[in-house]
């Protein structure tokens, strides 16, 4: 993992700088180990999102109040844990967001002028690198599933396990229901970076390291 230094602030970019890793090629273990061992306690995670219900907004950010894993399992297909071969198991008091790190979020994308939406989003883990069939979106709205993401929950579900707090902002930048072409996609993506550059740079320079909530307990060998 390469990691980007701003004084004692330190950015990932998680798809590579070139968005070169495809969601099935991203080292997340040692990712979230190499902003431990940097010493990073807090992180604000951003991603884009595909969004099942048309009531939701694109093209805006919005702060993520929890998230779903169905499998526990990431794409290489080994347990969502830095502790893949067992010795550790994540206790989550209410959610794997730092609903502290969230307010701070929230206060400094106000400061910055851009206010975020009362309502938060609860985003759903799945697999990749494909997108989703008509018939897997229809039963994930059945569902009553708000958004999904290949890249954003495993990147929680380490964090937290290594002692770091977290909040998430996301944005929308499709509907599951839209069929759009490469350079449609690239142009919303495009489109949509601006503005969740600008809060993670603001986060950078306001936000403050909050303590954890939830707890490891450790197991076997590694006790």
């Amino acid at each position: 993992a390469t990691l980007h230094r701003l004084d004692d602030q330190w950015l990932l970019f998680r798809h590579g700088r070139a968005y070169d890793r495809l969601p099935h090629q991203i080292p997340f273990r040692a990712q979230m180990a190499a902003l431990k061992e940097v010493g990073v306690r807090s992180l604000l995670s951003t991603g884009y999102v595909g969004v099942i219900s048309d009531a939701l907004p694109l093209h805006q950010p919005v702060l993520v109040s929890d998230v779903v894993m169905p499998t526990g399992l990431l794409p290489d297909g080994t347990a969502c844990s830095m502790f893949a071969e067992g010795g550790g198991y994540l206790v989550v008091e209410d959610s794997l967001v730092s609903e502290a790190l969230s307010k701070q979020v929230r206060t400094i994308a106000t400061l910055i002028g851009q206010p975020l939406p009362v309502d938060e989003l609860e985003v759903e883990h799945v697999a990749g690198p494909r997108g989703r069939t008509q018939a897997e979106a229809r039963r994930l709205e059945r569902a009553g599933v708000q958004a999904v993401s290949m890249t954003l929950v495993p990147e929680l579900v380490l964090a937290n396990e290594l002692g770091i707090s977290v909040a998430a902002v996301v944005m929308g930048y499709r509907t599951l229901a839209e069929r759009l072409t490469n350079e449609e996609v690239d142009r919303r993506l495009a489109q949509a970076r601006d503005r969740l550059e600008g809060l993670g740079a603001a986060f950078l320079a306001h936000g403050r390291p909050v303590e954890p909530v939830n707890t490891l307990q450790r197991y076997g060998r590694d006790t």
